[in-house]
């Protein structure tokens, strides 16, 4: 909140509502349906695609994920399957951790004219048409 001379007076954070779930599902829906039939009925598209864990980091991250008692095949953990279990472990977590450390391990997101997964939303291809931001 601003005052009249344009000062910081309070900052407040609004609760997420129900509401905003449903606007965030609805667009990754339809953004899962639109990378879909770019694929596969135009052949050609601009997709949003994250792969996951940088393989030269896998047993890195595998050996880290040891240490607080989580034990992952470092090859599986480089697959849409195995990065989805990964993420439901650290989901099942007390604290977010482990998913913080586990951030630098992981590759960037990329805009790419062929289709690929996206590790991040755990779908199998993606492409941003609901939003300008990807």
């Amino acid at each position: 909140m601003l005052g009249e001379k344009g000062e910081v007076l309070d900052i407040v954070a609004e609760p997420r509502r129900i509401a905003n779930r449903i606007v965030e599902e609805s667009m990754i829906a339809a953004n899962l349906c639109a990378a879909r039939v770019l694929r596969d009925k135009l052949g050609f598209g601009i997709y949003n695609v994250h792969t996951g864990f940088d393989p030269a980091n896998a047993d890195a991250l595998a050996a880290l994920l040891k240490t607080h008692g989580l034990h992952v095949d470092a090859e599986e953990v480089l697959t849409l399957e195995g990065f989805c279990k990964l993420r439901r472990e650290l989901d099942a977590q007390p604290s977010g951790f482990l998913d913080s450390r586990i951030r630098r391990f992981q590759s960037f997101a990329e805009i790419s004219t062929e289709p690929g997964p996206h590790f991040g939303l755990g779908l199998e291809a993606y492409a941003t048409w609901t939003s300008t931001h990807p």
